[in-house]
């Protein structure tokens, strides 16, 4: 796996994730897990990070909720897009992510078959 530092560029890569919609305010929604291609942040400023997993009581507690808390500080520095990555499954990480109130403020995409980075 590349490592990624602050500043470089992304290598191209394709993440899995449930994106947010209204509709997943009801309970009983699942939504569709779809295919994101890194091509698509091409000349934006992400800020991408990565827990262990969805629900873990550090990550849950301690990890996620301070970029959630900062979003708008990051939105003022010109933050375009903030990703989480683990290794759950999009419905999984969408549950979390529904928990978590992060609607379409932080992307909860997965770390798993379909992730690839070229």
């Amino acid at each position: 796996m590349p490592s990624v530092k602050v500043g470089d560029t992304l290598p191209q890569g394709t993440f899995t994730y449930i994106p947010y919609t209204a509709e997943l305010e009801d309970s009983l929604a699942c939504g569709r897990p779809i295919t994101l291609s890194t091509e698509e942040w091409q000349g934006k400023k992400v800020v991408l990070f990565s827990v262990p997993g969805a629900f873990t009581p550090t990550c849950h507690a301690k990890h996620l909720p301070p970029y959630l808390e900062k979003h708008d500080d990051f939105k003022a520095k010109g933050v375009d897009v903030i990703a989480v990555l683990a290794a759950n499954d999009a419905y999984v990480m969408s549950g979390w992510g529904r928990v978590e109130g992060l609607k379409d403020k932080v992307r909860v995409l997965i770390l798993g078959p379909s992730w690839n980075w070229k």
